[in-house]
């Protein structure tokens, strides 16, 4: 056992790219031919599904690592009825794999629920696939 532990040190230290946790298997485009049905199921299993532009980013002050934003909603696929939506991130700084978001910039979302809260991550993005979905309710976006 002991000898597994220093394996396991040496190789995330001599060959971080190899054991590296990022990225996000499978993605809907490894389904060959079959990249609808994946985005539906996604859909069917996600707590909500949406586009938006952040118009906010707050740092939540019990965990550095977790992050507010707030979303102005362009398009609604499932769950989300209003004009914003607050949805929660982590940024895992120094991590090798960050994931954060930029205020002013537009984002599509397959999102969790944990606890009455939205959460989504790296591999939560719905961009690309909002061709697969069904109609969604629209919204229109102010101008702010």
């Amino acid at each position: 056992m002991k000898y597994r532990v220093l394996l396991a040190v040496a190789a995330t230290l001599f060959f971080p790219i190899l054991v590296s946790a990022c990225g996000c298997v499978p993605s809907c485009d490894e389904y060959f031919g079959k990249a609808k049905q994946c985005v539906l199921e996604r859909l069917n299993r996600s707590a909500a599904v949406f586009t938006g532009k952040v118009t906010s980013i707050e740092q939540q002050k019990d965990n550095p690592a977790l992050f507010k934003a707030v979303f102005a909603v362009a398009t609604s696929w499932k769950a989300i009825s209003s004009e914003t939506v607050d949805v929660y991130y982590y940024d895992l700084i120094g991590s090798g794999c960050p994931f954060s978001l930029k205020v002013g910039s537009t984002y599509s979302f397959f999102a969790l629920s944990v606890e009455s809260k939205l959460y989504a991550g790296e591999c939560d993005s719905a961009a690309g696939y909002e061709r697969y979905l069904p109609k969604g309710k629209r919204w229109r976006t102010r101008n702010k």
